[in-house]
């Protein structure tokens, strides 16, 4: 993996408003930035706060820090129509800022069938809106269809559709699925790969809400990032931390 390939998730500066997750990210010395605008969770670019020119402000934002958007993380429900309206929304942020990748998450492991179907057809016709805008369109595994690599594969491969692709977390894997990623996962995944968390866990334990900073943590980084360079990924990199208490400065 090369240097330029990294980017920071704003959410690691979750409880803090986003102009203090740039500064930040600028202090670190990287230049790349995956900004989130996850639904009830981290508003740090959410398009329905932000209002009309919404794409200008965070564009000067980032100038003003000398940082470049490279991914927009959008985490919304879109099996609800709710859902459908945000993501869509935050598809034309991404496009009126030029980020050529936006992710989403799938529905709750517990969903049904009926869930399941509707997952698909949304994700779908998202997935051609993003195309006509020239974005790629991520999902991440969250759990449910995506627990493993080959779980991740089997759904693209049953979406059949070009412009979805994998945004994936070896850290969430363990969180949502209680399924540690090795190298043959990445193999799997590697013509699906579109983007990557770099996450750490401290525990095997499903649900468990550890998370640690890279290599702190169980998650073979020597074994995936090999294996990453030999499928030849070269997407964004994004480092991601989510803390059990965040700190009071970041």
């Amino acid at each position: 993996m090369r240097a330029e390939q990294l980017c920071i998730d704003t959410i690691c500066y979750n409880a803090f408003p986003l102009e203090r997750a740039l500064t930040g990210i600028a202090e670190c010395g990287i230049r790349r930035v995956e900004l989130c605008s996850s639904v009830g969770s981290c508003d740090h670019a959410a398009p329905e706060r932000l209002g009309r020119g919404g794409s200008e402000i965070l564009l000067r934002l980032l100038a003003g820090h000398g940082l470049t958007a490279v991914s927009l993380s959008g985490h919304a429900d879109i099996t609800t129509e709710d859902g459908l309206v945000a993501f869509t929304a935050r598809l034309q942020l991404a496009a009126d800022m030029n980020i050529p990748i936006a992710i989403t998450p799938l529905p709750p492991e517990d969903a049904g069938p009926e869930v399941e179907e509707r997952f698909c057809r949304n994700a779908i016709r998202l997935a051609n809106f993003a195309a006509k805008l020239d974005i790629v369109m991520c999902l991440e595994n969250l759990g449910f269809l995506m627990g493993t690599g080959e779980q991740c594969v089997a759904l693209l491969q049953r979406l059949q559709h070009p412009n979805i692709r994998i945004n994936y977390d070896p850290a969430a894997g363990i969180l949502f699925a209680g399924h540690k990623t090795t190298k043959d996962d990445i193999a799997m995944l590697g013509p699906y790969l579109a983007h990557f968390h770099l996450n750490d866990k401290a525990s095997m334990e499903k649900g468990r809400w550890d998370f640690r900073p890279i290599g702190e943590g169980i998650v073979d980084w020597d074994s995936i990032l090999t294996e990453l360079d030999q499928v030849g990924f070269t997407g964004p990199a994004s480092i991601e931390l989510g803390w059990e208490v965040p700190p009071r400065t970041p």
